[in-house]
């Protein structure tokens, strides 16, 4: 009897379409082990921890008793229904290719549990066929998905909240639609700019706004229609980088213009002067040809003058790339790129891509795509204070970690069974192995354990790669017992400070090394292939005991 009691170990994702009804059946399952085993109510959160995985775990490692841990994860398991949405599928429910008569009315009977049908009168059956016709054939997707935010709403309700919704969206159609414009004659103050003119200026005297000729949108080059019909109103011109229109109508005389929405100046790639960054210039090869180069720190990438690129006529190759400012409302688009061989300071770069911006206040400027190739960059300013070093960290010496020492002794090689994946799994696998290659977490290996990997996203929808060792090395692996700090008594110690510095590791398993000897066993299988972790995986039963140990051990020795 009790091997049809014993639960399996919970591993299910609260993102997985099928984790309510798993998490359902797998909690009734646990309650009556438990009942049967007799266990205590203290014992039962222990006794939960023994059935679950890691990743579970991690949702309720704040928890200290069954029954907040049993909360938690009812409300990441159990979704909320909604009434309209489970009719919804219900009337819309086919009967699959291959599906017999007896499942598929088994399919209609467990959606139709959703839909809280109740004895109504007919009139609160007409009331509530219309209200289901009503948001099914909402034409605005905005107005329905705020409906169905409800998770019961009746006819009057939802017509109430629909028609405030749609007074909204026509309210706020105003605020975009373009305002009556005045034109003042004034003296341009740089030669060379001009801000862009979405529309012709053809101004109706009367009413001073502007007037449709020849029939055409001014935005989008089409038939006349209201603005927020109008298919360019969120597009963003291709040639001076302003939003609101396409290229094919835009009226400006530059293909790069950056325009600050606060002020009617016009705007280049730099607003300081040459003479200000001369301690920063220097005297490059591009392509053989001379040419001042601004080191530019605060540039993620290089970027070549389009008045050096006509002068010299450089090969040019066609790219859009949006760029942005510290102040992100100076934005623009660059006019495409160059493939030059660099010389500089007796180094050589084949091949080095520049982007073409105009009106640059050098002929060059290198970026940190530039500088990331060398160790460090010195610029002397021969200031009276001492020199700044902005990347002043040290790497700390990090000893290997003991990550399998207490290992039972029944311990064996396992090789569980290959996953299939879907294409876009696969290459999300595929390019996280590229990246830990490149990194240096992980290495090709010839082990005869293999875990399996798995791709998980949380509430934002964002994917990674995480490993199964469920089934491999964590059966055979007993608990590191060193202790994990308390917040409490942390939060105790550095409350006599006032001043406070935080340090978040990216990935901070992965800058902890694992003894060569123990790497074999966190061989994993992925994009086809076999690989084991040099740096401790996420996932093992002793990684957080190890990591904390490593941290306790650096601390100390500072």
């Amino acid at each position: 009897m009790d091997r049809f009691l014993r639960p399996e170990r919970l591993v299910v994702d609260p993102n997985d379409p099928d984790a309510q009804r798993i998490w359902k059946h797998w909690l009734h399952t646990f309650e009556k082990f438990a009942l049967k085993l007799a266990v205590s109510e203290g014992e039962k959160f222990d006794l939960l921890c023994n059935f679950i995985s890691h990743a579970v775990y991690e949702l309720i490692s704040d928890c200290t008793d069954f029954e907040s841990a049993v909360n938690t994860l009812n409300g990441l398991y159990v979704k909320q229904t909604i009434e309209v949405y489970a009719r919804y599928l219900l009337s819309n429910c086919k009967q699959e290719t291959g599906q017999s008569v007896d499942r598929y009315i088994q399919r209609l009977r467990l959606l139709a549990k959703d839909c809280h049908f109740r004895a109504v009168t007919a009139l609160e059956n007409q009331n509530e066929a219309i209200r289901d016709a009503f948001i099914s054939g909402m034409s605005s997707p905005e107005i329905r998905q705020r409906l169905l935010e409800y998770s019961s709403l009746d006819l009057a309700k939802s017509l109430e909240v629909a028609r405030s919704l749609e007074m909204a969206q026509k309210h706020s159609v105003t605020y975009n639609s373009p305002q009556a414009t005045t034109f003042q004659a004034q003296q341009s103050t740089t030669s060379e700019l001009s801000l862009c003119s979405a529309v012709e200026d053809t101004i109706d005297s009367t009413t001073g706004t502007i007037a449709a000729a020849q029939g055409k949108c001014y935005f989008c080059g089409g038939a006349i229609h209201s603005r927020s019909k109008c298919p360019a109103k969120d597009a963003t011109c291709n040639k001076c980088g302003k939003k609101g229109h396409y290229k094919k109508v835009c009226k400006s005389k530059l293909s790069t213009v950056y325009r600050h929405n606060s002020d009617s100046a016009a705007y280049t790639i730099t607003a300081a002067s040459s003479f200000s960054l001369s301690r920063a210039v220097m005297k490059i090869q591009v392509n053989n040809i001379t040419l001042d180069a601004l080191i530019d720190t605060g540039s993620s990438e290089s970027y070549i003058s389009a008045s050096a690129v006509r002068k010299y006529r450089f090969k040019t190759f066609h790219s859009s790339k949006h760029i942005s400012m510290a102040n992100t409302n100076l934005t623009g688009y660059t006019r495409g790129h160059v493939n030059a061989d660099i010389k500089s300071k007796g180094s050589s770069y084949k091949d080095f891509k520049l982007h073409i911006l105009d009106n640059l206040c050098e002929d060059v400027i290198l970026g940190h795509d530039f500088l990331e190739q060398h160790e460090s960059v010195h610029i002397t300013f021969q200031g009276p204070k001492p020199t700044m070093v902005l990347n002043g960290m040290k790497a700390a010496n990090v000893e290997p970690a003991p990550l399998f020492q207490n290992m039972l002794k029944e311990c064996r090689p396992i090789a569980t069974k290959s996953r299939r994946y879907s294409a876009n799994e696969t290459l999300f696998i595929n390019s996280e192995v590229e990246r830990l290659l490149k990194d240096g977490v992980i290495e090709p290996s010839s082990s005869p354990w293999r875990a399996q990997v798995l791709i998980t996203a949380n509430e934002r929808h964002k994917r990674r790669m995480v490993v199964d060792y469920s089934q491999t090395l964590n059966r055979f692996t007993l608990r590191d017992a060193y202790p994990l700090p308390r917040i409490d008594d942390m939060v105790s110690q550095i409350a006599k400070y006032e001043i406070f510095s935080t340090l978040d590791l990216r990935n901070a398993y992965h800058q902890i090394p694992v003894r060569k000897t123990d790497r074999p066993y966190t061989a994993i299988e992925a994009g086809g292939k076999l690989y084991l972790f040099c740096r401790i995986p996420f996932g093992v039963t002793n990684g957080v005991a190890c990591f904390q140990r490593t941290i306790d051990k650096i601390i100390e020795q500072e």
